[in-house]
C-alpha cells in the first residue's frame, strides 16, 4: 500500500480478495480523496465472491464521490463480460 494525504493505492488482490466489510471500504473514503487500484482481472463466475466485494467497494466510492483510478487485464466491459454475459 502507498498512499499520500489524500490519495492511496492497493493491488486489486489487497482491497478485495481478503474478507472485508462495507465498513472498511468506508473507513478509506473518509481519509482518501482517491483511491489507485492496479491488477484487476477479468472476473468470471468462478469468483463470485471477489466480484461482490469489488461492486461493494465501487458503490461506496461512488456514494462517496471517490476518485477511483484503476488498471486492469481488460477493458471495463469485458472485466465483468464473463459473469455477466456480455458480449
Amino acid at each position: 500500500v502507498n498512499r499520500t494525504d489524500n490519495a492511496v493505492w492497493f493491488s486489486f488482490a489487497d482491497i478485495c480478495m481478503p474478507p472485508r466489510s462495507q465498513q472498511d471500504y468506508l473507513a478509506l473514503v473518509q481519509q482518501y480523496n482517491i483511491i489507485i487500484v492496479s491488477h484487476v482481472p477479468k472476473l468470471t463466475e468462478n469468483n463470485k465472491n471477489i466480484l461482490m466485494l469489488f461492486i461493494r467497494f465501487i458503490d461506496v466510492l461512488y456514494d462517496a464521490k471517490i476518485v477511483l483510478i484503476f488498471s486492469a487485464a481488460a477493458s471495463v466491459d469485458a472485466i465483468f463480460a464473463d459473469v455477466m454475459h456480455i458480449d
